[in-house]
């Protein structure tokens, strides 16, 4: 199921601007909402960021096996562990090609 937000105001929404928005809504003119941080420009080091918008592309991919550290930066030493338990894991894995080690920060995502 998709979310699609309606940019204008709800409290003074009108009857024709209701009906505009169904009515793109049903041209597929939206892309739908997903909450989340910006895809990284650039996600070729060893160890991969994964976000709402890529998740499909790099854990969804099925010619590959991925282990996924999800993460909440609440505390600075899980910020701090989870960069060494990434990269010495990546490291490890650095030569097998189907084998992806990446990280997902829960909540902003």
């Amino acid at each position: 199921m998709h979310q699609y937000n309606y940019e204008g105001d709800l409290n003074t929404m009108t009857l024709s601007e209701l009906e505009n928005f169904v009515n793109n809504f049903g041209e597929g003119k939206f892309e739908p909402f997903v909450k989340g941080e910006p895809v990284p420009e650039d996600n070729n080091k060893p160890v991969k960021v994964v976000v709402s918008r890529n998740w499909d592309n790099i854990v969804g991919d099925r010619t590959k096996d991925v282990l996924v550290l999800v993460y909440d930066n609440m505390f600075e030493d899980v910020s701090d562990i989870k960069k060494e338990w990434a990269a010495k894991l990546a490291e490890e894995f650095k030569g097998v090609e189907d084998f992806v080690v990446a990280t997902f920060n829960g909540p902003k995502n």
